[in-house]
């Protein structure tokens, strides 16, 4: 029946004017039918909608419509038909042209894509939103190229709406451009977002709650940008005439390098390749210090900077502490007294808890470096070195060679009438004697008592006579031992 009814709708455009159905009855079957259209649409049952819209009348609306259910299906070649014939009748319909955009960027065609999409930017109902949507579509079809078309033109339009936006406008601008390996956008669009910023401010480019999130991201992509060029700048080099300048600008970039990979790998998520890049490049790096090194007693000031270097990327790359107590033997052994020990000591103290033992090694290799000076020698510094030391050591146990050496390094100052101990240091490496006593004498192991006892007294024998550690030691230890005393007399 209502196959009938459509059919007689259709034919009576063909009959005499007093035989047709009245206007106002006709607009109310198109709607009827418009309506059963949108609501299959709608229910996503394409097929049932398909057919309504078939029976609507040939008008651009409904061409378009069809169009979209085409492209709902992957019916690319129907939906190009459809809205092509919507164009036909009015080739200034923004939807009908944003549509074949649509279709043709499905159809991976670039050239009409884009085409379609200025042409649909140029209508009066255009709105700027569309660049982004006409982006994203681009995108998610692979079309990277359309897809910068439209943050293209999205980004030159005016108004106070798209300020805010631009900055994630350029945020894709950027990833897409780095996608494709277009280097040369990438700093185009960065250049505009550092432009923007000094114009305008971080504030009125991203959100609130976006804002550092969104500028440390920029500044990665700029590191990781500027390494690339750094190497490109580094290989010119090598098709120039070997001399001592050339050398020294190989070495400067390479450094540079090393280092920007070290920065970016310690403040996000490591990437191995980068690092062990990193590492490969260090050798470069040395091979040019030795070629540089004319006078054999001399040491290239990069190489302890390169020592340091290839710590930390070990570090980052979690090596074995063998192999990072190796590097440092082997680094201190080359490098002699330029060695950056203390450096080394800074880096080990920050690094995860399975590297004390490296730290603590680094430490006693500072402290016997430091012994072994015949004049000067450094009381000060091995005091702190001894400190830390002791607090690096696990059990009481592991204490008691730094806590002895300790003692025996300051009876030596003594004898040369050196008076430079840093008393803070020494402070604490007394009052973690003292602490170590009262915890065995409270286990009753009075043996061990005893020994840390003497080592504290003797430790407080270097403060100060009228320091208050030093007279409370004092008291403890004669109170203290005469308890000791009575327990063994009573244990007899």
């Amino acid at each position: 029946m209502a196959n009938q009814v459509i059919e007689e709708l259709r034919n009576n455009s063909n009959l005499s004017m007093e035989d047709r159905i009245p206007l106002s009855y006709m607009t109310q079957f198109h709607t009827l039918l418009w309506n059963l259209g949108v609501s299959t649409y709608k229910d996503k049952d394409y097929k049932s909608s398909l057919e309504w819209s078939n029976d609507h009348v040939n008008k651009s609306k409904t061409l378009r419509f069809i169009g979209r259910i085409h492209l709902h299906l992957n019916q690319l070649d129907e939906a190009l038909i459809a809205a092509k014939d919507a164009e036909r009748l009015d080739d200034t319909c923004f939807q009908t042209l944003f549509l074949l955009f649509q279709i043709q960027c499905k159809n991976k065609n670039v050239k009409d894509a884009c085409h379609y999409l200025k042409k649909a930017s140029s209508t009066e109902d255009f709105n700027s939103d569309y660049f982004a949507l006409a982006a994203q579509e681009s995108h998610e079809n692979d079309q990277d190229e359309i897809a910068m078309e439209a943050l293209e033109s999205l980004l030159k339009t005016d108004g106070n709406k798209t300020v805010k936006e631009k900055g994630t406008i350029l945020r894709h601008l950027v990833s897409i451009s780095h996608k494709l390996n277009d280097h040369d956008k990438v700093n185009h669009y960065l250049k505009i977002m550092v432009d923007l910023l000094r114009s305008k401010g971080a504030r009125e480019l991203f959100k609130q709650e976006s804002v550092e999130n969104e500028l440390e991201w920029f500044h990665r992509v700029s590191w990781n940008n500027a390494i690339e060029h750094i190497k490109y700048a580094w290989e010119f080099y090598l098709y120039k005439e070997s001399s001592k300048s050339i050398l020294e600008s190989q070495k400067i970039c390479i450094m540079t390098r090393i280092m920007c990979s070290i920065e970016l790998n310690q403040s996000h998520e490591n990437d191995k390749s980068m690092l062990l890049n990193s590492l490969s490049e260090i050798e470069k790096c040395k091979r040019i210090c030795s070629k540089l090194s004319t006078d054999s007693s001399k040491v290239d000031k990069a190489l302890p900077v390169l020592l340091l270097c290839e710590l930390k990327i070990k570090l980052l790359l979690e090596r074995s502490n063998d192999e990072i107590n190796e590097l440092i033997k082997m680094g201190v052994s080359t490098l002699d007294q330029h060695s950056p020990l203390d450096m080394i000591i800074g880096i080990l103290i920050d690094a995860p808890k399975k590297y004390i033992p490296s730290y603590v090694d680094a430490i006693k290799l500072n402290i016997q470096k430091l012994t072994q000076q015949t004049k000067n020698t450094q009381y000060d510094k091995m005091v702190r070195l001894y400190r830390r030391w002791i607090s690096a050591c696990n059990t009481r146990e592991d204490s008691i060679e730094p806590t002895e050496q300790v003692i025996q390094m300051l009876n030596n100052m003594m004898q040369v009438n050196e008076n430079v101990i840093p008393l803070d240091e020494l402070k604490y490496i007394t009052t973690d004697a003292w602490n170590n006593a009262v915890y065995f004498y409270k286990l009753m192991r009075f043996g061990k008592a005893e020994k840390w006892m003497v080592m504290s007294m003797s430790l407080s024998s270097f403060l100060p006579l009228d320091d208050d550690l030093r007279r409370n030691i004092t008291n403890g230890y004669n109170s203290t031992l005469q308890k000791i005393q009575a327990e063994k007399e009573s244990n007899k």
